[in-house]
């Protein structure tokens, strides 16, 4: 077996909430027993609640698999692409609430990704097999955003972030309240993350 670390989204340019730094201590808990390579990934999703003036860009939110020897020779990695769902089709546990004035974003693995991470777990479970043990992994679920307007409200940008499994009755926060104002490195918002469309 791999002894997976989890990260989680951040929906700005180039940020990703590396290890569990940034982990609401509810998420690190109903996490603990997770792992990628094993849990049915058609009843994976992610959430994400963000200012609504900032949409999820089409094929901009990522579900990132490290797979290496400890110390992280040998390492190979899969990027999987989700797909935005509406949060009124899902049915699968109770869905979560966005902050007064942010929007809820649901995505889950669509099918020909699901065929590709099952490909990656046998490649996986080849390497496990010969040297259970000596191995390590990383998920990451990243976003990335792109302005509907042109401009950001004034003050803090909040970000929530949620994950949904098998293991899970209902989604369970990863990040919460997270201001990604400061990473934006004082540039103008449409610099920083583009506009929609």
């Amino acid at each position: 077996m791999t002894a997976y670390r989890m990260g989680a989204a951040l929906f700005a340019v180039s940020l990703v909430a590396t290890a569990c730094a940034q982990m609401a201590p509810s998420g690190l808990m109903a996490m603990r027993d997770f792992d990628p390579l094993t849990a049915d990934p058609v009843r994976l999703r992610a959430a994400v609640a963000a200012p609504a003036a900032i949409a999820p860009k089409p094929e901009g939110v990522r579900l990132d698999v490290v797979h290496a020897r400890i110390g992280g020779a040998d390492k190979i990695s899969l990027s999987l692409a989700l797909e935005a769902i509406p949060a009124t089709a899902d049915g699968l546990g109770r869905t979560p609430r966005a902050r007064a004035g942010s929007a809820l974003h649901l995505f889950r693995l669509p099918p020909k990704e699901i065929e590709r991470l099952r490909a990656f777990r046998e490649t996986v479970a080849t390497r496990n097999g010969r040297e259970p043990g000596a191995w390590a992994g990383n998920l990451t679920i990243t976003a990335a955003g792109c302005l509907l307007s042109d401009r950001l409200p004034d003050g803090p940008l909040l970000l929530d972030t949620w994950i949904k499994t098998e293991q899970t009755p209902d989604y369970t926060p990863l990040i919460q309240g997270y201001d990604f104002r400061p990473d934006l490195a004082g540039k103008p918002a449409a610099e920083a993350l583009g506009t929609c469309g």
